[in-house]
């Protein structure tokens, strides 16, 4: 036989970790036996100390031979993991016992010896005189029902609980305790019997609205109340009962699901601390775990609660889960409702019904500008936000032809894009050490403490947090859009006072006890000595303790994140909508750019000999007319008009064989990109210039300008009045194809010779401007006649020319910006134009830096 010590030896800061399941102590109220059956026998292997009986294995040295009976039969009928009650057991002297029979009470498999998991739990409490009191019982426990049902928010439902469950147990206090997201709790209804001051004066009279911290309740308690509802302590001044093996193990055996179970000391001496004589907690279960708790407590002596006042108090926590899941699940669907109505608008603006198709000759559609479109103030913006619970919210789609949206409280895009590629990093970083998981999102009521420095530095930048009017967002909820994209939740800092009961983090006080005196000394380290063994000690004060609570929102809820994934759903649905139109469009673009290959091919084909043999023909016709007025005098002057003529016709053959060649141009513009070489943008608009001032690039010669660049060598000889300078086009490089890229630059370089004004020198400037997202961006300036702004939308189509002073002089169809536009988004980036006052153009243009996983030959 071996006597299992009250408390084990523990580490200093060990409250935490406490085996509260394996005490080896019982409280003394009652008895309790641990049986298992064997070979057709049932023999005792533990005993209570106070169970007397000599410490004997036979049950019949504790109970009578009637009730020794129906035990049996319960051991040897029953299966499976069970609480049964046997009603009234009696013992040898004829006591009456109300017993509860648990079977596979050591459910905590890998802990403990694998012959101790199919032992059973006889527990014994004394009968007390109940013979009226069912009726009354059950009429209290209907009435508690009753109005729990009737509540239609949660606080309301929890006060209805505590009256009853006050007047079902007789405790003279009952709170309900309901816990946070970070495992404190707070006290949010009270049914006080007591109206006068409580035994200690010290203590509040009150705990309703208070919280108290997540150490009072250490994960192994709560743990508990998944195997036990219900944990009893009818006198927390009583000295408990050893626990004593009669089989000769010494191993401990798992009391978690018996109500008699020991009671760890720093619980004993935080109820003290209290001015708590007897207790009784019940848990409040809900949908992801436990909700919260009853808290009962008794101030003016002990309090025995037999089995039946349990059991309806455990029936009263049930209803209150039950309806405190209703009422959430209804609160989750009326959002959910708002939620669909209000989100209409935001989701017809991301629909393809609300926005201006562009033109098939434009599509794919390039990459939007990365900047946010605001969404503006509205009563339906408003009712929108007021659904997810949020300041602010940012759908950052990162869907080709979708433009990012962001209402109410959002920082800026810079912050944003940021922002996102942190988030990338963290759910990548998430994937990879928990491959598999559940969809991964992050919700934070303090997001300065997650971020990388950089980033809060850019997000809170300016934005002191005494200044009540700054718009900073503190809380954040993020959940992963179809193609990578984001929406974001935004919260602002709520700032408010929290009332503890008692200073959270002061550490608790400890007593040094010397084994062999009784003088203590406080000290701080969480434990105390008495009587050479180590003992865990709770702090002594729950008088109210205010801390104000700044940086950092609301916490984020279940249904917060429930209703982020609906909207988060609502909104896939309509982007994927949008993505398979541009892919029908784009789908129709690629096979009418085909046919349009194939004709400009076939056109070309045709046309061509015909024009070869119409051009050789009006030559030899000169040349022959020519011969023949030198050999007839008098016919020289109708010789030199005839010349004349068959000149016109050449030269009109020419002019149709270089609209053939921009046709062919037009049709190729962007197909078939070779991107795999590395291209230095001034060494290809160094040889765009060449191929000008040779005339390669257009149908007769012009005068050029002079080239200014760092590097002279292989320069063309220019003009002196005038200039073209590259030197900002100086180590920027890319991966493109180096042809196309040229015919940009000689098209857009074409542009400024063509319609320069005649009245001051040309100057063009071509620069590499700041890359943005990724992107190369060039411009290219001029001081030419430039164009009327209001035809900047529309430079780029085929055909179009508009009104210039220079464009009756200067031949062409119109078609190079149309293909430069073409070439540069075949190349992931776009192109646009602006006329500023005082004359002159500038085009603007992007490249991105090509997908490796894009093959080498297409168009990306």
């Amino acid at each position: 036989m071996r006597e299992r010590n009250a408390l084990p030896d523990l580490p200093i800061t060990a409250c935490d970790v406490e085996p509260i399941h394996i005490p080896g102590l019982i409280q003394p109220h009652g008895v309790l036996l641990a049986l298992r059956r064997a070979g057709g026998e049932i023999a005792v292997v533990a005993a209570s100390a106070n169970a007397g009986c000599d410490n004997a294995t036979d049950p019949a040295a504790y109970l009578d031979a009637g009730s020794r009976a129906r035990l049996e039969r319960a051991l040897t009928t029953a299966t499976g993991a069970a609480d049964l009650p046997l009603g009234t057991l009696h013992d040898r002297a004829g006591q009456p016992w109300d017993a509860t029979l648990r079977l596979q009470a050591t459910g905590s498999p890998g802990t403990l010896c694998p012959d101790d998991r199919d032992l059973a739990l006889l527990e014994l409490e004394p009968a007390g005189p109940t013979a009226a009191a069912p009726r009354l019982l059950l009429e209290r426990l209907n009435q508690g029902l009753v109005e729990i049902q009737l509540q239609t928010d949660i606080v309301a439902a929890c006060r209805a609980a505590v009256a009853s469950l006050a007047a079902v147990s007789g405790f003279d206090r009952v709170m309900a305790y309901r816990f946070q997201q970070d495992l404190s709790g707070d006290v949010v209804a009270e049914s006080r019997r007591v109206d006068g001051p409580p035994p200690d004066p010290a203590q509040p009279n009150s705990y309703l609205g208070l919280r108290f911290p997540a150490s009072d309740i250490p994960a192994q308690a709560r743990a508990l109340y998944h195997s036990a509802a219900v944990r009893l302590i009818p006198d927390a001044r009583v000295e408990p009962a050893p626990l004593l093996r009669l089989d000769g193990s010494d191993r401990a055996i798992d009391l978690s699901r018996a109500v008699l179970r020991g009671v760890a000391p720093v619980h004993l001496t935080y109820l003290a601390n209290m001015g708590v004589r007897a207790s009784m907690s019940i848990a409040i279960r809900g949908n992801a775990g436990l909700w919260g708790l009853f808290a009962c407590h008794h101030l003016r002596g002990t309090l025995q609660v037999g089995p039946e006042a349990r059991l309806a108090a455990e029936i009263l926590a049930r209803a209150l889960s039950w309806r405190i899941a209703e009422l959430q699940a209804a609160m989750v669907a009326g959002r959910l409702h708002s939620l669909a109505i209000a989100s209409v608008p935001m989701l017809e603006d991301f629909s393809l019904a609300r926005r201006e198709r562009p033109p098939m000759d434009r599509w794919p559609i390039p990459e939007p500008d990365l900047a946010p479109r605001r969404l503006p103030a509205s009563e339906g913006l408003h009712e929108l936000l007021s659904a997810c619970d949020a300041d602010g919210l940012v759908v950052w789609p990162r869907v080709a032809g979708v433009e990012p949206l962001q209402a109410g409280t959002a920082p800026g895009a810079g912050c944003i894009e940021r922002l996102c590629s942190w988030l990338d990093d963290e759910a990548k970083a998430a994937s990879e050490t928990r491959p598999g998981a559940p969809e991964w999102l992050l919700s934070t009521h303090a997001l300065p403490e997650l971020l990388p420095p950089d980033l809060a530095g850019m997000l809170y930048a300016g934005k002191r947090s005494e200044d009540p009017r700054h718009d900073a967002s503190f809380g954040l909820l993020a959940v992963r859009l179809p193609g990578d994209g984001w929406l974001l939740l935004l919260r602002r800092e709520l700032r408010r006072s929290v009332q503890w009961a008692g200073n959270p983090e002061k550490q608790a006080a400890r007593l040094d006890v010397a084994a062999s005196g009784d003088n203590a000394t406080n000290c701080v380290d969480g434990r105390a000595a008495s009587g050479g063994l180590l003992q865990l000690s709770p702090r002594a004060s729950f008088e109210a303790w205010t801390q104000e609570v700044a940086g950092q929102s609301a916490h984020w809820s279940d249904a917060d994140r429930r209703v982020a994934l609906a909207l988060r759903d609502a909104i896939g649905a309509v982007l994927l909508a949008r993505s398979t139109e541009i892919a029908r469009g784009n789908e129709e673009l690629r096979r009418r750019s085909d046919e349009t290959r194939f004709f400009a091919d076939a056109a070309a084909h045709d046309l061509r000999e015909p024009l070869w043999q119409i051009q050789v023909l009006s030559e030899l016709v000169g040349e022959g007319l020519e011969d023949m007025a030198l050999d007839q005098p008098p016919a020289t002057a109708i010789m030199a008009e005839l010349r004349q003529m068959t000149q016109s016709v050449v030269a009109s053959a020419k002019r149709m064989h270089g609209m053939i060649e921009e046709l062919s141009r037009l049709a190729i513009a962007g197909h078939q990109a070779d991107r795999t070489e590395m291209v230095s943008l001034r060494e290809v608009a160094m040889e765009a210039l060449e191929d000008i001032r040779q005339g390669q690039a257009l149908p007769q010669p012009l005068p050029l300008p002079q080239v200014q660049s760092s590097d002279r060598e292989n320069t063309p000889s220019m003009p002196a009045d005038s200039s073209i300078s590259l030197a900002g086009l100086g180590g920027v490089s890319l991966c493109a194809d180096r042809g196309q890229v040229r015919r940009v630059f000689q098209n857009l370089f074409s542009n400024a010779v063509k319609y320069r004004d005649p009245e001051r020198p040309l100057c063009v400037v071509a620069e590499a401007l700041p890359a943005v997202h990724g992107m190369v961006r060039v411009q290219v300036t001029d001081n030419g006649l430039g164009f009327d702004p209001a035809h900047a939308t529309h430079l780029f189509e085929p055909f179009r020319r508009f009104p210039n002073r220079a464009a009756a002089a200067t031949p062409g169809l119109g078609l190079g910006l149309a293909i430069c536009q073409r070439i540069v988004v075949a190349h992931g980036g776009s192109i646009e134009a602006r006329s500023p006052e005082g004359g002159g153009a500038s085009f603007c243009f992007t490249l991105a830096e090509p997908d490796p996983a894009t093959p080498a030959g297409t168009a990306s």
